[in-house]
């Protein structure tokens, strides 16, 4: 039976689900995006965190110079130095800075600028900072309401104590702006390097894995066919393609062994089938010369024996003729005619009940002989 015959039982093979390069090309997209999502994610997340700091660091540098500029603005509580002192910082939205108060050396407010779309900072924590800065002249900082509050002592002359306390407010929404800005940047270019990375690996995973997997379920359905001449593809690489290509070639190798097992099976029973079929013939062909010796010899010793009962048949009907003969004879010379009559018959009855029954083997054999002749 050949291979074919052998697998011919085995239902069709259905295709279902997806293919290994589909796998592979899911499981490579999906990693590389978590990849390329998580470093844009943090390289994003330090990004704002390292230029939060350093604008922070700006800004209180910023506070600190404006407040050692405006000392005497401060102690004359001229308002319009004051604001002129900050110059484009309050003109330019995109500055950062989102409002500006100015106190005096007694904790009283002296001016103050907001951003249109901006509040004003808690006022119970702004008099404490502004309490701190005058008791120690040291300046202060802290978040309040997601807003870097800035207040920095100011001074007039070569007096050590302030004069005077300003309050800044700096926000973070056109730095947290510009980082969106950035990431949807950055996540486009990563999108279309995932893109560009896609394809290569989709071009690589056909080359390498696919198209030799392919090509092996080809050679492996010709092998099951029985077409035992196909060559294995990928046999020289060392890799596992290349041990699926080992041990297609020892399939295909114990296959064509096989296969040779049977010709030789074949050609063993058909030889077997032409030496019984000859010897059969030479038996048949001895056996009908042996009967038919066997007949002639019992055709002749029947011809002979029907010869025999002609001539014990004729013998007996003389002596029944010269029986009946002497007879009368010894009839006429006798008295006792009666008694001699009576013992002729009885004489002439056997002889011919002894007639009769050679006459009937006779037939019997002329029978016998005739069907061995047929025969």
């Amino acid at each position: 039976m050949s291979l074919a015959a052998q697998s011919s039982s085995i239902p069709d093979f259905k295709k279902s689900g997806w293919s290994i390069r589909g796998k592979l090309l899911a499981v490579v997209a999906a990693v590389v995006t978590v990849a390329f999502l998580a470093v844009i994610y943090l390289g994003i997340a330090f990004s704002v965190d390292s230029a939060r700091t350093k604008l922070s660091e700006s800004n209180r540098v910023v506070t600190n110079l404006i407040a050692s500029q405006i000392g005497g603005a401060v102690k004359f509580r001229k308002e319009d130095a004051i604001v002129a002192s900050f110059g484009s910082l309050i003109e330019n939205s995109d500055s950062g800075l989102a409002s500006a108060i100015v106190f005096d050396i007694a904790g009283e407010e002296i001016t103050r600028f907001l951003q249109s779309d901006e509040a004003a900072p808690d006022v119970a924590e702004v008099q404490k900072m502004v309490a701190a800065v005058l008791a120690d002249g040291a300046p202060q900082e802290k978040m309040i309401a997601g807003k870097q509050v800035v207040a920095s002592p100011s001074f007039f002359g070569k007096s050590d104590a302030p004069n005077g306390v300003i309050v800044s407010g700096w926000g973070f929404d056109a730095l947290e702006a510009d980082m969106r800005d950035n990431a949807f940047r950055l996540a486009a270019i990563a999108f279309v390097l995932l893109a560009v990375l896609l394809i290569v690996l989709v071009v690589i995973i056909q080359k390498i894995v696919a198209s030799p997997l392919q090509l092996m379920s080809g050679v492996m359905t010709d092998l099951a066919d029985g077409h035992l001449e196909v060559d294995i593809p990928a046999s020289g690489r060392g890799d596992e393609i290349g041990e699926m290509a080992h041990a297609l070639s020892i399939f295909k190798a114990n296959a064509i062994r096989v296969e040779h097992l049977r010709k030789e099976r074949d050609e063993l029973e058909e030889r077997n089938r032409s030496e019984n079929k000859q010897r059969l013939a030479d038996t048949s062909v001895s056996f009908r010369n042996t009967i038919g010796q066997i007949v002639d010899s019992v055709r002749n010793a029947a011809s002979a024996l029907s010869g025999n009962a002609q001539t014990l048949f004729t013998t007996t009907d003389d002596s029944r003729q010269k029986t009946e003969k002497v007879l009368e004879r010894v009839a006429e010379a006798t008295a006792d005619v009666r008694s001699i009559t009576e013992a002729a018959g009885t004489l002439r009855i056997a002889l011919e009940e002894v007639s009769q029954q050679v006459f009937g083997a006779r037939a019997v054999i002329e029978t016998a002989v005739d069907q061995t002749r047929h025969t």
